[in-house]
């Protein structure tokens, strides 16, 4: 019975892997962002199905609702907020490069652009 029961794990285990491979933006991400000398910190959790990547980001602001597409290594993701009144949207562009992320973020509603590195939480 053990036998059979190790084969099943080991057997999932590649599945789980398997799929990691092919949806490698999917899971949990620590976000730090700076932009236009504003240091700011998020947690994601994307869900990447082929080309499409979906989820949230929680931040001291609150949650949002992002989208955005992979292609390859690279994935670009955005959200919709405000600053003060004025409606803003969020873009992120980044590559993947094993566990982390880099790239740039810009803010269209002020033209200011910015970097930010991503790793999966500890």
């Amino acid at each position: 019975m053990k036998p059979l029961f190790l084969a099943l794990f080991l057997a999932a285990a590649g599945i789980s892997a398997a799929a990691d491979d092919k949806a490698p933006f999917s899971g949990k991400w620590q976000i730090h962002t700076l932009v236009a000398g504003n240091e700011s910190d998020s947690e994601c959790t994307f869900t990447q199905a082929g080309t499409e990547l979906s989820g949230s980001c929680l931040s001291e602001r609150g949650t949002v609702e992002v989208q955005g597409k992979v292609e390859g290594q690279a994935a670009s993701w955005e959200f919709k907020s405000e600053h003060e009144g004025t409606p803003l949207v969020v873009a992120y562009k980044g590559k993947l490069e094993a566990e982390k992320m880099t790239g740039t973020v810009s803010v269209d509603a002020y033209g200011v652009e910015g970097e930010f590195t991503a790793a999966r939480p500890k």
